[in-house]
């Protein structure tokens, strides 16, 4: 009795991954990649975790390539803020050379750190800036930012003016910027496109393996920030079909991950679910009051 109640009570750590029309589940031990289109639904392709070789590029730089060549004339019309008349010529490039730092300090941490520590990095640039005495030429900075957008608007518009080409870069990687995700294994090949951050996790979790499950309170997850980007469930090419009526759908079985849309789900201890799924759960449930009732 013991064993048993040990036994169901370790949860083997595992992790799953949306891909598009493929869902990728990580255990300790395997990938396995299963379909979620067409006629191929349901269908598993299993790899190994300790053989297989995960690799993904970008199908197309395009967009980015696109947002960098737009990047400098950004920031020449950031500076153009900060260009006040009747100042020596070495205040006026004192002041104009700060604008820019407060334009490539966020940009530069947002690039080479991880996003925790960019987070907290952006947050210690500008606290010692707004903190700093409105004097010299951090003083004509500001009084040149409030002539041109209002006082009491200083810090929103130097941190929003900062920080929007980082959220424009993160949105087109995750929206637009398309990623050929490959799996190998020997003669064995699987290979799909897939956006966003999906990706790098993935290969992340099949070379560390999955996290382990804790419950409660954790301080990792509370520090671990992502963008909320909830626009890019919008996205038509995120849409799959629902598995029993064919209708247009962002919902996915808990259990299964079938397609379902919301004429075709149940609840199951407070998520959403199948039919199928919902069914066979309810006939294991009472199954189980009848053994406890003998």
């Amino acid at each position: 009795m013991d064993s048993d109640v040990s036994r169901s009570g370790r949860v083997r750590p595992e992790k799953s991954f949306n891909m598009g029309d493929y869902t990728v589940r990580v255990t300790d031990d395997e990938v396995e990649v299963r379909s979620k289109k067409g006629k191929e639904w349901g269908q598993t392709t299993v790899f190994r975790r300790a053989s297989v070789k995960a690799s993904y590029l970008p199908a197309s730089r395009k967009p980015l390539i696109a947002l960098w060549a737009a990047y400098p004339f950004y920031a020449l019309g950031f500076m153009t803020v900060f260009v006040v008349d009747g100042i020596r010529q070495s205040d006026q490039a004192a002041v104009l050379g700060i604008a820019l730092s407060l334009l490539l300090v966020p940009l530069l941490l947002h690039l080479l750190l991880p996003t925790t520590i960019f987070i907290a990095g952006c947050a210690v640039l500008f606290l010692a800036v707004f903190s700093a005495p409105e004097v010299g030429q951090l003083g004509i900075l500001f009084q040149a930012a409030q002539e041109a957008v209002g006082k009491g608007y200083v810090e929103a518009f130097i941190m929003g003016a900062s920080l929007f080409p980082i959220a424009l870069h993160a949105m087109i990687r995750q929206t637009i910027v398309r990623y050929r995700l490959v799996l190998e294994e020997g003669p064995r090949r699987f290979e799909t496109t897939a956006y966003g951050s999906s990706k790098s996790a993935l290969l992340r979790c099949i070379r560390e393996g999955p996290p382990e499950r804790q419950a409660g309170f954790s301080l990792r997850r509370l520090i671990e920030f992502r963008l909320p980007f909830f626009f890019m469930r919008l996205s038509k090419e995120r849409m799959k079909s629902c598995q029993y009526c064919g209708e247009k759908t962002l919902l996915e079985c808990t259990r299964c991950r079938t397609p379902i849309c919301g004429s075709h789900y149940g609840t199951l201890h407070g998520y959403k679910v199948c039919p199928d799924c919902l069914a066979q759960r309810r006939g294991k449930t009472r199954e189980g009051l009848r053994w406890m009732n003998r």
